[in-house]
């Protein structure tokens, strides 16, 4: 009797013993699924990013940009003019003027000096309208005039923010076809990344970044009724 306990088979000591290995198994397995789906994006596939590349106070306006100006005590004067397909734009008080071809802040301190010789002591503030396209996963895509104290965030602001599956810390810049930006986010000012022209992409967010939620969830569910099945 005594060998027979000693030495004997015990059923359930033995179902606890190869539960005792499965379990940590188990769950192991199922965390490491978890964190292998949240493990952010490597980038791969993307434009390496690069220095920033544009210069907003040197290079020139181009058609379809626009001068705007404020008047202080003319304020029928106010407002924004395009540059027209010539490269010209037409001020009040003095006529046309060649935008396209100067530097920017060239351009502008010309218009300061000659609507100030227009009015009577007082300086017009002129600030240069560069226009570009915002795309993807934005409420409204489309052309927009931007200035250079925005930054990223307000230009998607213009656009009435992004959808619900856009992500906002990987913004691409693409300019004359080619991406030269794709690790933006928000909080970039534009004068330090955006020139005439370009197209401001916004992406979507990654399947698992849009549905990692509910499949977490579903995994530790999954963990649960294994490790439940392995304990029994």
């Amino acid at each position: 009797m005594l060998n027979r306990r000693i030495g004997g088979s015990n059923p359930q000591a033995n179902r606890l013993g190869r539960s005792g290995w499965k379990l940590p198994i188990a769950l192991s397995g199922g965390l490491a699924l978890v964190g292998f789906l949240w493990l952010p994006s490597t980038g791969a596939g993307q434009v390496p990013p690069q220095e920033a590349t544009a210069s907003w106070s040197g290079a020139s306006l181009r058609p379809g940009d626009m001068v705007r100006l404020l008047i202080w005590r003319d304020p029928e004067l106010n407002g924004e003019y395009p540059v027209d397909e010539t490269g010209s734009v037409t001020l009040p008080l003095i006529g046309q003027r060649v935008a396209v071809g100067l530097p920017a802040d060239q351009f502008r301190q010309l218009v300061v000096d000659d609507l100030s010789q227009e009015l009577r002591n007082q300086e017009p503030v002129v600030t240069l309208l560069r226009r570009v396209r915002v795309l993807g996963e934005v409420q409204m895509p489309g052309l927009y005039h931007i200035d250079p104290t925005m930054t990223l965030g307000d230009v998607v602001a213009l656009a009435q923010g992004a959808t619900p599956e856009g992500r906002l810390n990987g913004i691409r810049i693409v300019r004359d076809g080619s991406e030269i930006r794709s690790d933006l986010d928000t909080t970039i000012p534009v004068a330090q990344a955006v020139m005439s022209g370009d197209q401001i992409m916004v992406p979507k967010n990654s399947w698992l970044a849009r549905n990692g939620r509910w499949l977490a969830g579903g995994l530790l569910s999954m963990a649960g009724i294994i490790t439940a099945s392995v304990i029994r």
